[in-house]
């Protein structure tokens, strides 16, 4: 299965969902709090714009971010086209075990 503009959005959506799910169980409350890490606030800025009459992330909250995506990507991934769009996405793209960089940010210099 390969629908490059479908794929990419769900990757997009998938990479997004990572990040906030990560940003939910450290306890962040409000996407405005990410503001002060200027990278990680630019990728999700850039991550968002697939987010279907998406709201602004500076005023919402961080569960409402996730509910958002999950949303997303549930009517992406309609049917058996979806589903395999799914696991396509999933393995071609690393995001079933993320990648190295992403685990060791999120070690942050703990040694």
């Amino acid at each position: 299965v390969e629908d490059g503009g479908q794929g990419e959005e769900l990757h997009k959506l998938l990479e997004c969902f990572m990040y906030l799910k990560v940003y939910q169980i450290w306890g962040t409350e409000r996407m405005s709090e990410l503001k002060g890490q200027e990278d990680v606030w630019s990728h999700l800025q850039e991550l968002w714009e697939v987010v279907r009459g998406s709201n602004s992330l500076e005023g919402i909250s961080v569960r409402q971010a996730v509910g958002l995506v999950k949303t997303e990507v549930c009517n992406l991934c309609e049917g058996e086209e979806g589903m395999e769009l799914l696991a396509d996405v999933l393995v071609r793209e690393e995001l079933l075990v993320p990648d190295k960089d992403f685990l060791d940010s999120l070690e942050g210099g703990e040694e």
